[in-house]
């Protein structure tokens, strides 16, 4: 009888031990098919970095290629505006971000001025000398704010033009060039 107590008791273990190991077969294959999704996740997210690297690369050259369309026009443009400033340099700025700056440097020594802080008289010759870059068939331009220096300065600029220019002035100059058709109010 002990005997069989003996191998009952065996047997209940051995069920025991049974039940517990096919839990731990199920953990087990659920370990190995979680772990077969990782790795298929894996490449997945190996493939991706690989197409933003491959993205970034397209990006970066046609963020130069645009840089550099954009350059020239710009380069084009200041040498126009140039043409009519009466001194310095016009500064048309745009950054690999899209920041943009527009200003006048107005000699060698002088830090450049953004548009927004150019005075009166600086801002009109700046949208003249614009207007002359962007290729305007006629300049209307308001010259109240120049000094007796600047005046006739600009004018002569301006007498250089291919364009038809208006200029109105509450100041009156002798130094007029010629092509300019003075008429007094």
């Amino acid at each position: 009888m002990q005997d069989t107590k003996l191998l009952e008791d065996n047997i209940k273990g051995l069920k025991a031990k049974l039940k517990t190991l096919r839990t731990n077969k199920e953990i087990f294959d659920r370990a190995q098919g979680m772990a077969a999704e990782s790795e298929n996740l894996r490449g997945q997210a190996e493939k991706m970095r690989e197409d933003i690297r491959i993205l970034k690369e397209s990006n970066a050259a046609l963020i130069a290629k645009k840089n550099s369309a954009v350059s020239k026009s710009l380069v084009g443009m200041m040498a126009q505006m140039k043409a009519v400033l009466p001194e310095g340099d016009p500064i048309l700025s745009v950054s690999e971000d899209g920041d943009c700056f527009i200003g006048w440097k107005r000699n060698i020594s002088s830090a450049p001025v953004a548009y927004s802080g150019l005075s009166g008289g600086e801002k009109i010759l700046y949208d003249a000398a614009l207007c002359n870059a962007l290729k305007a068939n006629i300049i209307v331009s308001e010259f109240a704010e120049l000094d007796d220096e600047r005046l006739p300065l600009t004018l002569q600029k301006f007498a250089g033009l291919d364009v038809q220019v208006i200029c109105s002035s509450c100041h009156d100059t002798n130094n007029v060039p010629e092509g300019f058709t003075v008429v007094r109010l």
